[in-house]
């Protein structure tokens, strides 16, 4: 339930039937669509910000700063519309117009096709900056500590009862490709993306399982509860039971990994 404002200043509450929607709903940038609801999004320039190493706009020559003025001869009026006319056009030819140092060019796209959609390796230059003071800031990380851990632990949940797919799990390969692009963000984007992956295991290392910090705990605490600590047997056969665990998740992280570097 939510509240709204109509025209007239009137407020009213609504309330929202979500049974049906999924994690992987909101993974796949598919929740507002879904919904039945498009977010607003302001009219920006089609200026380019930053290009990927290796990507089809290095390829084309495309540089930071280019403005897009048409593709295939019709004009360009945004950065939504730029990228729409991209991502319906995977693997062809492009021919775009654009505005270079207050003198006009013309180039050859073709973006790369990336799971049936064009995608030319560009980033739009617009951000939104927060600041806060030292105290605010403290709040701030603990809040969004806060928020990460209980996401963790509710995804996790919804993998065990099978509610969202297993392929949103990531290992190795997908974290440094992940890493090297938000660097190519810039320094903020990067440190944001290395809190996010350092709170999501530790929230992992301090799940009760055997050869973890947590199942260390549980096993002090179960030596607490029966005054004197679990045999050695015992010990061995949980230790057993963690690293199967452990070696699964890591095999099903590579594989898909791997899968989503070959596809």
């Amino acid at each position: 339930m939510y509240s709204v404002k109509n025209q007239q200043g009137y407020e009213y509450d609504l309330t929202l039937n979500l049974q049906g929607f999924t994690i992987d709903d909101i993974a796949q940038g598919a929740f507002f669509k879904k919904l039945g609801m498009r977010p607003f999004s302001p009219p920006w320039p089609a200026i380019v910000g930053e290009i990927t190493a290796g990507s089809a706009a290095e390829r084309a020559g495309l540089q930071p700063g280019d403005k897009m003025i048409a593709m295939d001869n019709q004009p360009i009026s945004d950065w939504t519309a730029w990228a729409n006319y991209v991502s319906e056009r995977p693997g062809q030819d492009i021919e775009a117009e654009i505005e270079r140092n207050n003198q006009k060019l013309i180039l050859i796209l073709r973006p790369e096709n990336v799971n049936g959609k064009g995608r030319m390796g560009v980033y739009a230059p617009y951000f939104v900056t927060e600041r806060y003071n030292l105290w605010g800031s403290f709040t701030q990380g603990l809040e969004k500590t806060w928020d990460i851990s209980v996401l963790t632990l509710r995804v996790m949940v919804k993998m065990l009862t099978l509610q969202i797919s297993h392929e949103h799990i990531s290992g190795p390969i997908s974290i440094a490709q992940f890493a090297g692009q938000s660097a190519q963000l810039g320094i903020v984007v990067f440190l944001s993306f290395l809190g996010l992956v350092s709170v999501s295991l530790a929230v992992i290392n301090l799940l009760p399982v055997p050869l973890l910090d947590g199942g260390h705990l549980l096993l002090y605490l179960i030596e607490w509860i029966k005054g004197n600590p679990v045999t050695e047997n015992t010990e061995f056969f949980l230790q057993r039971i963690g690293l199967t665990l452990l070696i699964g998740l890591m095999g099903l992280a590579i594989f898909n990994d791997l899968e989503r570097l070959f596809n």
